[in-house]
């Protein structure tokens, strides 16, 4: 089933850099899905209003900027066309690190 998702799009395998052991994590990567588990299961019904009411909630702010992020990872070479930077930038490298009590950052690195 999880070969499945992933090879639907619904799923994304990342590997992780920078382990003894290369570990890979796996992200729900349907923009609609993460939507309606974030937003609609919950609050479906009891709040007619619920988008417009939570404009200024922080948890709504973090998940637009990660969403933001996301569509930008899976359009990379699309952006680089249209910032004509094809040549000019040849990889971009996603590395996770664990920091203080076993919670993970991600950076981004342009080759």
């Amino acid at each position: 089933m999880l070969t499945n998702l992933i090879d639907s799009g619904f799923v994304r395998v990342n590997d992780t850099f920078g382990y003894k052991n290369y570990e890979k994590t796996f992200q729900l990567s349907d923009y609609y899905t993460l939507f309606y588990f974030r937003f609609i299961k919950d609050n479906y019904g009891k709040d007619e209003h619920m988008w417009s009411n939570t404009n200024d909630n922080p948890a709504r702010q973090v998940w637009q900027g990660l969403t933001y992020e996301q569509v930008c990872k899976d359009h990379i070479p699309q952006i680089k066309k249209a910032w004509d930077i094809r040549d000019h930038v040849h990889s971009v490298i996603l590395v996770q690190k664990r920091q203080r009590h076993g919670r993970r950052s991600t950076d981004r690195y342009a080759d």
